[in-house]
């Protein structure tokens, strides 16, 4: 029988060796080699097995060698307490979703983030750190020597953060299968996204998670949306509605109405698309922009320029704002310049911004900016370009390629 959340309690507690972990990492942070710290203490390929989780040092061994690091190990237990219970939470919102207190909760892990390096909970730090961004994604090939070491959670983490597919071949629980989900719809295949994403629904709900579900609803939405399949973009959408308004998820409300005058945008349907943007009190920078590409559609220069300079003091979270100053930028060229299209520098910035959004960026933001690509390209003859284009996005050849 699958267990509840897919790790059992043997999991939590955690094995003595993490000790090595701590060693390698202490030792790489002062940039030692590893003759070096055990010189006079143990033997090299000694080292190697305690660093690898081999082996367990005696304790006058690894006394030392903290010694020699200038650090000390071992943890009041009432700390240690309060360090597990931190990272239960943190992995309690990776697994369930659940957003209660999440902000709280990050900010008590970071501010006891540097103090976990020396305790058992080392690997966990690490791992959450990289999952959450506060760690660059290079950090994970550091972690390649702990695979030993480490418990079906964190390897199921470690295999969400760098194998999707195989986390769910191996650990199937709903919240591999949604991370899996939302990995194969920002690289666009959406297809595939539906089935890890209806699986990770269904199995959800067999466990009564119901943030979860919501969540796999809603991405199942935005993944019939960005096939342009309206019909069951809606679908899902309002039954994602329904469950994020039971449980009082305004963030997740915005995030479909966005989408769903997202899409109206990209698939022609502009008054209802600039009725949305403009009614929303505190807009973003990303959503202002997407109100000047409904007034520029509908013909209402002023309105674009207007919602442009609006966008530069508004607030942005994601995309980041260096992105979306480019987006803005883009639309103001064409508002500004009527022959934009025998413009070489509104075509180096086109290509490039978009150059970058396939590059940084879920599939979808570059397929919402396809028409404009495939207008330059058109222009210029760049028919080979544009054939290209619509290969590597097919979803949307069937209302581009006219």
């Amino acid at each position: 029988m699958r267990q509840n959340n897919g790790f059992s309690e043997t999991d939590v507690r955690q094995d003595e060796k993490w000790m090595g972990i701590w060693i390698r990492q202490t030792r790489l942070e002062k940039n030692w080699s590893q003759d070096g710290l055990c010189k006079g203490i143990c033997a090299v390929s000694y080292l190697s097995k305690i660093e690898q989780g081999k082996v367990i040092p005696a304790p006058e061994i690894l006394h030392a060698l903290a010694a020699k690091l200038d650090s000390r190990w071992g943890t009041d237990p009432d700390v240690l307490n309060r360090y597990q219970e931190l990272v239960e939470a943190q992995y309690r919102y990776i697994f369930t979703l659940n957003p209660t207190d999440r902000a709280e909760i990050a900010a008590k892990f970071q501010e006891n983030s540097a103090a976990m390096a020396a305790s058992p909970f080392l690997l966990d730090r690490l791992l959450l750190e990289i999952w959450f961004g506060c760690r660059p994604h290079s950090e994970l090939d550091g972690l390649r020597p702990f695979l030993g070491a480490m418990t079906s959670r964190q390897h199921q983490l470690y295999l969400m953060l760098t194998d999707s597919l195989t986390s769910v071949q191996l650990y199937p629980s709903p919240y591999t299968c949604y991370w899996a989900g939302i990995n194969a719809y920002e690289k666009g295949y959406y297809t595939h996204a539906v089935e890890l994403l209806t699986r990770a629904y269904n199995l959800a709900a067999e466990d009564g998670e119901l943030y979860l579900q919501t969540n796999c609803r809603t991405f199942i939405g935005n993944c019939y949306a960005n096939m342009l399949n309206i019909e069951q973009m809606q679908r899902h959408y309002q039954a994602a509605r329904k469950m994020a308004q039971a449980l009082g998820q305004q963030d997740e409300l915005r995030s479909i109405d966005y989408n769903l005058a997202s899409t109206q945008l990209e698939t022609g349907d502009f008054e209802p698309a600039r009725r949305y943007f403009s009614s929303l009190s505190d807009p973003s920078e990303i959503e202002l922009h997407k109100l000047a590409i409904c007034c520029e559609k509908l013909g209402d220069r002023s309105a674009a320029l207007d919602a442009l300079h609006r966008a530069r003091t508004a607030h942005q979270e994601y995309p980041d704002r260096e992105v979306t100053d480019k987006l803005c930028e883009i639309v103001h060229y064409r508002l500004t310049h009527p022959d934009y299209l025998s413009d070489n520098g509104y075509g180096e910035l086109l290509l490039s911004t978009f150059a970058e959004i396939r590059k940084k960026l879920p599939a979808g933001y570059a397929g919402f900016h396809l028409p404009w690509v495939l207008e330059w390209y058109r222009e210029h003859r760049l028919y080979k370009d544009a054939f290209q284009l619509l290969l590597d996005f097919p979803e949307y050849s069937k209302i581009h390629a006219g």
